[in-house]
């Protein structure tokens, strides 16, 4: 589970661009929405363990 032990971090690289705004606010939005998805699993592991559970015979 070391994929969700911390928040994805962005390179310094990524901020310091500026020569590619639309780039950068893509690479944000996508940072934004997998930190977003990372909580919902992590709230609702249990309930994502169990559906997983009852599907193996």
């Amino acid at each position: 589970m070391k994929f969700f032990s911390s928040d994805f971090i962005l390179p310094q690289s990524i901020s310091k661009t500026k020569k590619h705004p639309i780039g950068c606010f893509f690479l944000f939005y996508l940072h934004e929405a997998l930190n977003d998805i990372r909580t919902n699993i992590l709230e609702n592991w249990d309930i994502i363990e169990a559906n997983l559970s009852a599907l193996t015979p």
